[in-house]
């Protein structure tokens, strides 16, 4: 029983199960084609479990696991890391295919807004 606590905990974030979600992102951005927003809103996304801080990102085409750090908050949102501005979405993804969809779209857009700044 403990050990499947322990695993649980480490891979809070199936990779397998992010990797889909990041392919079907691209999916959506490739078909967008930055029509909606006028720029594409495909770039860096992290997916971010709020009770072990996880993470799954992908700046490129790398996709890497990471903890949040304790100074930042898990929201769906953009946030600044590493140099870089991130979507960051909340973990895990809902099952329904459109309200997946939702966070992607919105949190991605709110990127852009933060390059203008």
């Amino acid at each position: 029983m403990h050990v499947l606590f322990v695993l649980g905990v480490v891979a809070s974030i199936d990779l397998a199960s992010a990797q889909r979600a990041l392919t079907e992102l691209d999916a959506m951005c490739a078909a967008d084609g930055g029509r909606m927003w006028g720029r594409s809103l495909c770039g860096p996304m992290v997916f971010a479990e709020p009770q072990t801080r996880d993470a799954v990102r992908r700046a490129s085409t790398e996709v890497e696991t990471a903890k949040i750090p304790d100074t930042f908050g898990i929201a769906n949102t953009a946030v600044e890391w590493d140099g870089r501005t991130w979507t960051m979405v909340m973990w895990p993804l809902p099952q329904n295919p459109v309200s997946r969809r939702e966070p992607f779209t919105k949190n991605s857009a709110v990127r852009p807004k933060r390059w203008a700044l």
